[in-house]
């Protein structure tokens, strides 16, 4: 059975896949939601392992595949 993919698209184009979710995806949504409150960074690295230097406000859609 393949893992959830989720695709985090920003508005300048770019996206961010991961297959990790920590958590249930309504603790994922509640902690966007307070992110984009506080404009917290997005802190993830991309897959050369660079930081993507984007905050929460960046995030433009949310995509999920189950």
């Amino acid at each position: 059975m393949p893992q959830p993919t989720i695709l985090f698209h920003f508005n300048d184009g770019s996206v961010f896949e991961t297959k990790q979710v920590n958590g249930t995806y309504d603790e994922l949504f509640a902690l966007l939601e307070k992110g984009k409150r506080l404009n917290a960074p997005f802190e993830e690295l991309d897959t050369n392992g660079n930081a993507l230097n984007k905050t929460v406000n960046d995030i433009k859609s949310v995509e999920i595949t189950v």
